[in-house]
């Protein structure tokens, strides 16, 4: 499963390059560090499934059961 993870997010960098801004409307925009998540956890191949966001809300989006509103 871990590798499957990888891959699919090695995909998302390949095909729309490495995250460049957080998507989080509230962040406070402090950070240089940027990643892309995963919207439905079914890990598609469309853009639509991912969110460019910076590492700290990536975190809060994941652990907090996407609770914020983009």
């Amino acid at each position: 499963m871990q590798a499957e993870l990888i891959k699919f997010h090695h995909w998302i960098k390949k095909t729309y390059g490495k995250a460049k801004r957080c998507q989080n409307k509230y962040c406070l925009k402090t950070s240089v560090n940027y990643h892309w998540a995963n919207v439905s956890d079914k890990y598609k191949r469309d853009k639509k499934d991912w969110l460019e966001l910076c590492a700290s809300c990536h975190k809060v989006f994941d652990c907090k059961k996407r609770r914020f509103k983009i």
